[in-house]
């Protein structure tokens, strides 16, 4: 899990992570629609995108 308030500093560990460890995917949540009921989810490998979507939030 990777955390933290800086977005460039995530983004660089995540990039570290991704080169260093093959085969690692990455899944992001954005909480941005949350309100709505919904995340945006992102998976992604060293080579980009892997699918995106919404869904449902559960667990509130």
């Amino acid at each position: 899990m990777v955390g933290g308030l800086h977005a460039d500093a995530r983004r660089a560990a995540i990039g570290d992570i991704l080169h260093a460890v093959p085969g690692t995917v990455v899944l992001h949540h954005g909480l941005s629609a949350a309100p709505d009921g919904t995340v945006y989810r992102t998976v992604r490998d060293l080579s980009g995108p892997v699918s995106s979507g919404h869904t449902l939030l559960v667990n509130d």
